[in-house]
Formats: structure tokens, C-alpha cells, sequence
């Protein structure tokens, strides 16, 4: 497998359950699962959080906005 196996895994999952936005849905769980890789979202917890340098928990937040933001895109059917 190569370095790309996710990619294609999801692009096909997508196209085969969600044929009218498939890139779109391919791209949103490669971004979830891109985050979840840092740290399991249902593990983020205050303490962890407070661990972080503002930088970086900054970052965590604006990636995390971000991928709330491209959700709120793909289930209105919008484009990005």
C-alpha cells in the first residue's frame, strides 16, 4: 500500500455512498481523520488542552473551525 491508500480508500467510499459529493465528503473525513491522528477528539480534554503553547492549541482550534466550516459546506450541498 502506498502513501496515498487513505486517499483512494476514502475517494472510493465517498463515490460509492455519496456519488453527488464525493470529493467533497473524500476531502472532509481525510481532514477529520488528518486531526484525529494528533490527538482522538472524544481524548481532548482541558488538561491536555492547557498543555499546549497558545500557538500551537490556536492552530488546533483554527484547524478544528476549519473543519466545521468545510461539514457546514458539504451538507448544504455549497461548493469551497
Amino acid at each position: 500500500m502506498g502513501t496515498d491508500a487513505q486517499r483512494k480508500f476514502l475517494s472510493a467510499f465517498a463515490a460509492k455512498h455519496l456519488p453527488r459529493q464525493d470529493q467533497k465528503v473524500a476531502d472532509l473525513l481525510a481532514n477529520y481523520y488528518r486531526l484525529a491522528t494528533i490527538r482522538k477528539p472524544e481524548h481532548i480534554d482541558f488538561k491536555w488542552v492547557d498543555s499546549l503553547s497558545v500557538p500551537a492549541a490556536d492552530a488546533m482550534r483554527q484547524q478544528y473551525q476549519s473543519l466545521l466550516d468545510q461539514e457546514t459546506t458539504v451538507s448544504s450541498g455549497g461548493s469551497r
